[in-house]
Formats: C-alpha cells, sequence, structure tokens
C-alpha cells in the first residue's frame, strides 16, 4: 500500500476534481518546495511520488541523493546518485557528487574514477578541478598539484582558497616569490582571514625578512586577537632579531591562550 504526504493528496484531489492527475513534474516541483523549507523527509516523499509516476525522473534520484548525504546516508545516496546516472550517464554533478561519498566510504578507486569523468564531462567545473588538485596536494604529490590549481583558478579566479593551497605547494617546493604572490591573492579576496597573513609571516620568515613577517602578524592579531599561534610566531621572530624580552611577552601571552608550544619557548629563551 503506497502513502502519501498530505500535500501530494490534495494535488491530487485538486488535480482529479480539475480533470488533472498530478504529473511527475507537479510532484517535483511540491519537492523543491518542501526542500526549500528544509522539510526533507515531505521533500524526499514528493520526488519519490514523481518516480512513482515517471521512473525515468532522474532529477528525482539526484534530489533524494542530496537529501539522503546530508542526513548522512551515504550508501543510499551514492545508490540514488548511480540511479540517476543511469538514467542520465552526461550530468557531471551527479558523478562528482558519488565521487564525494565514494571517498566518504572508502572507494578511492571510484572516488578517483567518478572525479575524472566529471572532468572528461565538463573540463572547466571549478569544483572537481579543485578537489583534484587538494587531493593530490594531499598525497604529497606537490608539483602536480600546482598546475591543477592552475586549472581550478582559471576556471574560477576569485576563491581564495585555491591561492592559499597553490601558495602552499610553492612554498614548500622551494619557489618562496610564487608563494608570495598567491597568499598576497588570498588576502586581497579574504581580507578578514587570518590564514593568509599568517602564511606570508612565514614565507617572509623564511627569506629572513622578520620587519615584514612581523607585520603580517600584526595584521593576523589585528583580526583575531587571541591567536595563540600568532604570538608564537611573533616570538619567534624577535629571537631572530635578537629582542629577547619582546620575545618572551609574546611566549608568555600564548602561554596564557592555552599554545602548548608556549611553555618549550619560555624555557629556551626567557630567563
Amino acid at each position: 500500500m503506497k502513502y502519501f504526504s498530505l500535500v501530494t493528496l490534495l494535488l491530487i484531489a485538486l488535480f482529479t476534481s480539475c480533470g488533472h492527475v498530478p504529473t511527475a513534474q507537479d510532484h517535483f516541483n511540491s519537492g523543491n518546495d518542501f526542500l526549500f523549507k528544509a522539510d526533507f523527509e515531505s521533500a524526499k516523499k514528493e520526488y519519490k511520488a514523481a518516480l512513482d509516476r515517471d521512473s525515468t525522473y532522474w532529477r528525482a534520484n539526484f534530489e533524494i541523493a542530496n537529501i539522503e548525504q546530508m542526513q548522512g546516508n551515504f550508501t543510499e545516496a551514492f545508490n540514488q546518485y548511480s540511479r540517476s546516472i543511469k538514467l542520465t550517464p552526461d550530468f557531471p554533478m551527479a558523478y562528482y557528487a558519488r565521487a564525494n561519498i565514494a571517498q566518504m566510504l572508502g572507494d578511492e578507486n571510484g572516488y578517483n574514477k567518478d572525479l575524472q569523468k566529471t572532468l572528461e564531462l565538463k573540463k572547466d567545473l571549478f569544483i572537481a578541478l579543485f578537489v583534484k588538485a587538494r587531493t593530490t596536494m594531499s598525497q604529497g604529490d606537490l608539483k602536480s598539484a600546482i598546475p591543477q590549481f592552475d586549472a581550478a583558478i582559471a576556471a574560477q579566479p576569485d576563491y581564495y582558497a585555491a591561492y592559499s593551497m597553490r601558495g602552499t605547494c610553492k612554498y614548500k617546493t622551494g619557489d618562496m616569490d610564487g608563494a608570495i604572490e598567491d597568499f598576497r591573492k588570498e588576502v586581497k579576496l579574504n581580507p578578514i582571514n587570518t590564514m593568509g597573513y599568517m602564511n606570508l609571516a612565514v614565507v617572509y620568515g623564511e627569506k629572513n625578512d622578520y620587519v615584514s613577517a612581523m607585520k603580517y602578524v600584526d595584521n593576523a592579531l589585528a583580526i583575531n586577537p587571541m591567536s595563540s599561534q600568532a604570538y608564537i610566531y611573533k616570538g619567534v621572530f624577535y629571537t631572530k632579531l635578537n629582542k629577547a624580552d619582546s620575545a618572551c611577552d609574546n611566549f608568555r601571552m600564548a602561554e596564557k591562550l592555552k599554545n602548548p608550544a608556549a611553555a618549550e619557548m619560555i624555557k629556551k629563551y626567557c630567563k
């Protein structure tokens, strides 16, 4: 016996009285209305009703999969994305979404396969390009990740995190000037994110330009004065400038903020 939501029953009554039985599109639209209201269970019922009307209505499978993913039902989400792909094998976002589920389920081969298929269908899909580059970076292949981030940035040049990650790859492979350029772009696109300033501080510290490094730490502290790591960095830079008292003031501030590295720094540099 099939059960329908109250809205579905009302739609059936309304359309039947007018000589019209609700179509798959009608149920799908009703599901979208419920989804907008964050009533996920009612939305799923409407999408399933759409599939009862038309089993080839792949958009309903895709939206059910999205809801199942949000609710943490990853196996069911994977199955629904697979049904959507079977019905419409040229929709790149279904492959991308299934790739994410495969990764959550520990299927790295399935993840890589679906991500590659996504990019075959849409070469300039930013999110897939970005995730591919991020994955390559996480695997430690930083040199290969850089041109992959180049492609992602070309597809969407205003996403600050892509510059942050590419800058990190450049820094770790010895391209300090390239890293600075990327981190400056990062803070320009997202001036309230302390990480960009901290990244710049680290690179300038590596270049032995401790005055510039300190400036960027101060920028980070202006945004978040409770950043214990910023005080650690600032203390280290003061030690490089042979200013032990200032260094210790910063290490002690970091200690007050519960930074686990502070005690060792105080032991090493402070009387």
